[in-house]
């Protein structure tokens, strides 16, 4: 392949994209409206909540076809850098390798058809399969608790995609399924189980033929490349998911065109070789037609997809003379329900995995329920279940993207007993993780919610997930909790948290019976699995653990009071109360319990008092300062798993907020023909040290501009704390009359945004909780284009504050700088005798999270101390610390950001220019090395440097026609592109 004049292609991608765009932005969120490309009727994927993206496919194309081999991964080494959109509206950074899973001579012939895997270069639990075809960009990225998807918003549309969460794709699917056996004796698993923990392991490899009925290939388009393109999606997810969590690659045969029965290979419906809508037909057709035209000996599993049909599979067949006994059928063969929940679920079939529910309504009835591996009650929820077709035993819509333990155990069985054809693919270097400690012996009352822990290690260092599942059989039906046998606890998505609460925390404080998690009523025995997966992205390692704990018949352990929404003075002594109800003696045995309190209604608790005795009152001294409406009591046994919660929030002190308006009226002018950040101000003061705020929201702004979406609007705090409100939306729409609140009901921004109201944020405004109120808050709008301008005529800030926790302590600093890749918090204190430990917490979706605790030295001394984040995210990061005392009052620092872009932050103008043209970039450490002038063609202009330091010059243009320039900044870290207009 000739190269690419590298000049003329970032030329290229500056005219597509936005200017001060970063080199590895290839995708702009948009709205609906802002898209034009969008044909409603081919649109197949509706999720309840999905971020729209518009995107250049040629430019992607052209980075990805840069991308280095897999191998790389496997050996430490950093791949193509790449922005993904994802559902919450931010974009983080992955490396992205190719990884092939189509052999020659189909990988050759079809050049625009490539697969990858991407890995979060901040966070590598965060990994995925991406590709890119002749039917646009799609990716599947597992995360820490769930899996999105990037799809093409309609059927073969390359400039607009959409990016949502699994979980938000609800629609109601046409499948059913069948499988035939092949008489495999169902002989005790465990007896054979192919898994071993801390051992080095080898990913396989099968030779795999995906053939397609005419439908099929009309359904999308009709040619060979858009069949191939769509079958190659789903091959890449389904693979995705096996080598995760199977260490199992999936690679279509070099000739797998020919079997694509497409009017582009000259069928139509009467002479392709499968009957389109009958699964049980196409199941012998496909043996037959396969071994007659790919040969038996060139293939190891065999599958035909369709437009009807449902799915059937023969049991355990990959690798026998049945391999290719494998047929997914569905009216709409495109997307995450198709790939995971339907093919991926009769491939299953396939290698030796059964159905998993235990249900008994809808199509988990009628003899689709396999005893032996009933594990998950009501339809289930992982890839072998019923999800979303057993109504009104369904746990949810749709499955997971994950094997549940007992369909691991019999798909690597298979796998591991049926070893002539499949292939060892070197050089992936892993070692499965080692679980090295696990909840095991207990026993609990019935009726209480209780926990399960779980460490692991990786020799690799790989991110691991933990998996809790139950692991029960009883008869089939309905969940109940007086069963001794049923399983009565559902499986979720892998998290990197070892504890799983059941049921889960926000249910037990919400007072709610879900569906999927119900308590034991009775003495039993829960047995459960616990899964640990190192999400090694080139063939990933499990180790698993059976454990088991006891449940007493009794009537429970509970707190009693407070109970009720009561308002306790602070400071103040109450007492806090509970039902024993006989756990102090055996078997539980539980002679003493922690007492701890949530300020923020169960986000987060701490300690008042540890191992005080189980006789059901403890009596709280609370101390000053405690302010707060949303209180919590939880008692957990000291030396057991299980807790209760009390009912309802109550107060303590005087939570009350107060709320104030502020409007600047001046009208701010935004010429048309000089880009450039325009902004106004508020100035607030009067609130006294202690008030910080609570709530801050943009009640309205009135501003006249042609296409509002040149602009993009941010909010600035007195400390410097910045949000965006909204860029790039509406780009055909003139004018703004709108207000932004964290709590609106929607964050679709309405085009023209003319009409009152107010919407979500682009960035949450949220990040100015805790801050203090007084000082100057900006509103910059950032007007990157030349040709457009208009006037902000006036704004309104709400300002929301109550008053602030005060503890003894003095936080003397709290500074955030880059370390390598890491960020190194510091502070330094004085005064901290009564502090019990620092908890820092970072801004993640909207909401500060913890990420780490530190324990301080207890004395009145200066002390320093520091914390080191090893994932920050691409671009800005926020960071607070919240201080805790011995008490459990907690106060916040002010807000440290650290950003990781490594964009250049210039200036150029003036923008328009005539005669001299001037570079200044913002920061000391960018010291200009290169200034290189372009105009659109390519051809490059040198020109002459009048006069500059380290960080500004000033260049002569009197030279230069009239017209368009690229001007490419270098300051040996970064190249920026900026357009300029010479006059």
């Amino acid at each position: 392949m000739k190269g690419i004049d590298i000049r003329l292609f970032c030329i290229w991608i500056l005219l597509a994209f936005p200017i001060f765009s970063s080199a590895q932005s290839y995708f702009q969120f948009t709205s609906k409206e802002g898209s034009a490309f969008i044909d409603d009727t081919k649109v197949f994927i509706k999720p309840e909540k999905q971020q729209f993206v518009n995107y250049n496919i040629d430019a992607l194309r052209n980075l990805l076809r840069g991308a280095p081999q897999e191998s790389r991964y496997n050996d430490g080494m950093p791949g193509a850098k790449l922005n993904l959109p994802s559902p919450d509206g931010r974009m983080i950074e992955f490396d992205i390798y190719e990884s092939k899973i189509m052999d020659e001579p189909d990988y050759s012939s079809f050049p625009n058809i490539r697969t990858y895997i991407a890995v979060n270069s901040k966070n590598k639990v965060e990994h995925g399969r991406i590709d890119v075809t002749e039917q646009g960009f799609h990716a599947m990225i597992f995360t820490d608790g769930d899996t999105y998807f990037i799809e093409p918003a309609s059927l073969n549309n390359q400039k607009t995609l959409i990016s949502y969460y699994k979980r938000d794709n609800k629609e109601k699917g046409d499948f059913s399924c069948g499988t035939q056996s092949l008489g495999i004796n169902e002989e005790v698993l465990e007896e054979r189980t192919p898994l071993s923990c801390n051992s080095s392991m080898n990913l396989v490899s099968y030779r795999t033929a995906v053939a397609c009925t005419f439908e099929y290939g009309a359904f999308h388009g009709g040619t060979v490349a858009l069949a191939l393109s769509a079958i190659v999606t789903t091959v890449n997810r389904v693979s995705g998911v096996y080598e995760k969590d199977l260490g199992v690659r999936l690679i279509l045969i070099g000739n797998n065109s020919l079997i694509l029965y497409t009017a582009g290979n000259g069928y139509t419906s009467s002479n392709d070789p499968y009957t389109n809508g009958n699964g049980s037909a196409m199941l012998s057709q496909n043996k037959t037609n396969l071994n007659a035209v790919i040969l038996t000996a060139n293939y190891d599993i065999g599958h035909v997809v369709s437009t009807g049909g449902g799915g059937v599979a023969s049991l355990s067949c990959v690798c026998t003379t049945n391999k290719a006994q494998g047929v997914t059928g569905s009216g709409t063969p495109i997307g995450d329900v198709f790939d995971i929940d339907y093919v991926a679920h009769e491939m299953g079939h396939q290698f030796g995995g059964n159905h998993t529910f235990n249900g008994s309504t809808g199509s988990c009835s009628g003899g689709n329920r396999n005893g032996s591996t009933a594990y998950e009650p009501g339809s289930g929820s992982t890839i072998q279940a019923y999800a979303g077709i057993c109504s009104p035993q369904d746990i949810q819509p749709h499955s997971d993207a994950y094997f549940t333990n007992i369909s691991l155990l019999e798909m690597l069985t298979h796998v591991n007993t049926t070893t002539s054809c499949r292939t060892n693919v070197s050089g992936t270097n892993n070692t499965t993780p080692q679980i090295t400690s696990y909840t095991s012996g207990k026993s609990i009352p019935a009726n209480t919610p209780f926990f399960m822990d779980a460490t692991a290690t990786d020799p690799n260092g790989d991110v691991i997930t933990y998996c809790w599942e139950e692991n029960d059989l009883g008869s089939a039906g309905d969940i109940d909790a007086a069963s001794t046998t049923k399983p009565i606890f559902r499986t979720f998505n892998p998290t990197t948290s070892g504890r799983r609460y059941f049921p889960r925390t926000q249910d037990v404080l919400n007072n709610l019976v879900t569906y999927g998690e119900v308590l034991p009523s009775v003495a039993r025995t829960l047995s459960f699995i616990v899964t640990a997966r190192d999400n090694h992205a080139t063939g990933g390692g499990i180790c698993r653990q059976t454990t088991s704990i006891t449940v007493v018949a009794n009537t429970g352990f509970a707190v009693t009071a407070p109970n009720t929404a009561v308002t306790w003075a602070s400071p103040s002594m109450h007492d806090i109360t509970w039902n024993v109800n006989g756990t102090t003696s055996a078997p539980i045995s539980c002679p003493n319990v922690d007492i701890q309190v949530s300020f923020d209604n169960g986000l987060s608790f701490f300690t008042i008092a540890n191992n005080t005795p189980n006789d059901g009152t403890f009596s709280w001294n609370i101390p000053s300062g405690i302010n707060s409406n949303q209180v919590r009591i939880r008692i957990v046994c000291s030396n057991n798993v299980f807790y209760d919660v009390n009912n309802v929030p109550f107060t303590i002190g005087n939570p009350d907020q107060k709320c104030f308006t502020y409007t600047n009226n001046s009208p701010v002018s935004i010429p048309a023909n000089l880009p450039g950040i325009y902004s106004s101000s508020i100035f607030t003061s009067g609130f006294g040290p202690n008030e910080i705020v609570t709530d801050v929201n943009i009640t309205n702004i009135n501003a006249t501009h042609t296409a509002i979406g040149d602009l993009q609007i941010n909010l600035t705090s007195a400390l410097g704390a910045s949000n965006i409100l909204v860029y790039d939306k509406c780009s055909s729409s003139d004018d703004m009359n709108i207000g932004f609140d964290d709590e609106a009901s929607s964050s679709t921004v309405p085009c023209p945004p003319t009409g009152g109201g107010s919407i979500k944020p682009q960035e949450f405004l949220n990040i100015h909780k805790g801050l203090p109120a007084n000082g100057q808050w900006t509103l910059s709008l950032n007007d990157w284009y030349s040709g457009n301008g208009g006037t902000l005529n006036s704004w309104s800030l709400e300002i929301c504050v109550s008053q602030k926790t005060v503890l003894p302590l003095t936080l003397l600093s709290f500074t955030a700088e880059k370390s390598g890749e890491n960020s190194l918090l510091k502070w330094t204190t004085t005064n901290e005798d009564e502090v019990r430990m620092f908890q820092i917490e970072k801004l993640e979706n909207g909401s500060y999270r913890p990420i780490g605790n530190v324990n301080t030295a207890n004395n009145s001394s200066k002390q320093s101390y520091s914390y080191i984040d090893k994932s920050p995210y691409t671009g800005i990061n926020y960071y607070r610390i919240k201080t805790i005392d011995l008490n459990g009052s907690f106060v916040y620092s002010e807000i440290a950001t650290l950003n990781f872009s490594n964009r250049i932050d210039a200036s150029v103008y003036p923008n328009p220019a005539s005669t001299e043209l001037h570079v200044k970039t913002n920061s000391e450490k960018a010291v200009i090395k290169n200034i290189q002038i372009f105009d659109l063609t390519g051809k490059e202009y040198f020109i002459k440097a009048n006069k500059g330091n380290g960080t500004e010059v000033s260049l002569d243009i009197s030279s230069l026609k009239n017209g368009v320039y690229v001007l490419q900044l270098n300051t040996g870290e970064d190249n920026q592109l900026y357009k300029f207009i010479k006059i």
